[in-house]
């Protein structure tokens, strides 16, 4: 159909297919902030992963034909403390047999930096876990379209469909704000051109509402190396390191 544009995917058949890192991901460390992103194109009602770690982060379409979806986390005890159920009605929150995005970004010190968009729309999300600790992100195995076994380490294939532009990182993004949402899907409802990039983003952007959400003055070193906040309510300054 003209003006048609799918994203470029990989096709998974829900019984052999599954794409699997056997090592942590470069630098990656424990914590309580996150986005997460993906185009996908389900087909098939049963369980269906999106995405999971070995001990912690899973992201799953639907949960034996209950036309819900989660996404759970644990810390490093194997403790559940992030459960966000997407429900949406007698139908699907996201919609079989056709492209949809989920976004969503999480600071599990606030609830009020929590949301989750499908096709660049709020939705009305049942928080089911929240609690204020770090998520257990360093893991030995990342799988792509399967389960992994979290007893011997196996994988299960069990998606139906397609898979483009997954994307996660370990910052918090307020995506109320258009030009956030912007980065994964444009103002068209098509993937974002220039989501190749956006890792540069994030490590350009500090967020300190973890140590301090009403801060009263920044200020920089003259050397520019330190940043400091002084919060109002801890009545602390902060110190943050920088490279030039």
């Amino acid at each position: 159909l003209s003006g048609v544009v799918e994203p470029e995917a990989v096709s998974f058949d829900g019984t052999n297919d599954y794409l699997l890192r056997t090592s942590d991901m470069t630098g990656n460390a424990d914590g309580k902030t996150f986005t997460f992103s993906c185009w996908v194109y389900w087909t098939n009602e049963s369980s269906s992963t999106v995405f999971t770690t070995t001990n912690a982060f899973h992201v799953l379409l639907d949960t034996g034909g209950n036309n819900e979806a989660h996404v759970t986390a644990n810390n490093s005890s194997g403790t559940k403390i992030f459960d966000v159920k997407l429900v949406d009605g007698s139908s699907h929150a996201i919609p079989k047999n056709t492209w949809s995005n989920l976004l969503l970004s999480i600071d599990l010190a606030n609830t009020s930096n929590r949301s989750v968009y499908i096709n660049d729309v709020l939705f009305s999300s049942v928080w089911v876990t929240y609690t204020n600790d770090n998520i257990d992100f360093t893991s030995t195995k990342h799988a792509v379209g399967g389960y992994i076994n979290t007893l011997n380490g196996s994988v299960q294939a069990n998606l139906q469909g397609r898979l483009s532009n997954l994307f996660l990182d370990y910052t918090y993004r307020d995506l109320s704000i258009e030009a956030n949402r912007r980065l994964f899907i444009n103002a068209e409802g098509k993937p974002a051109s220039g989501q190749d990039s956006v890792d540069n983003y994030s490590l350009t952007e500090l967020y300190v509402g973890s140590q301090d959400n009403t801060p009263l003055e920044v200020f920089m070193s003259t050397d520019g190396t330190k940043f400091y906040m002084a919060g109002n309510t801890t009545n602390s300054v902060y110190q943050y390191n920088l490279s030039t």
